[in-house]
């Protein structure tokens, strides 16, 4: 068991590297990182419902949704059409 953690240790990092890459991605014109922003959103949003849901949960699927929508609105701001 102790195996699947560091398991899903290594996971959260990688998640959280690409979460900061698009972060200081965000900053130049790009459509296709503001739509891997929002896939990664997506997909966090996803795997949390999958596991056991509790509070912590709540909040973190309530804050990635916050800025999923944040991102939703601004999408010609920060990939204006070409």
């Amino acid at each position: 068991m102790a195996g699947w953690y560091a398991i899903y240790s290594i996971f959260m990092i990688v998640d959280s590297v690409i979460e900061l890459a698009c972060y200081f991605g965000l900053r130049k014109p790009s459509k296709r990182i503001l739509q891997l922003s929002m896939f990664i959103l997506l997909m966090n949003m996803a795997l949390t419902i999958f596991d056991q849901i509790g509070i912590v949960d709540i909040i973190f699927i309530v804050l990635n949704l916050a800025v999923l929508v944040l991102l939703y609105l601004s999408r010609k701001e920060i990939a204006p059409a070409k």
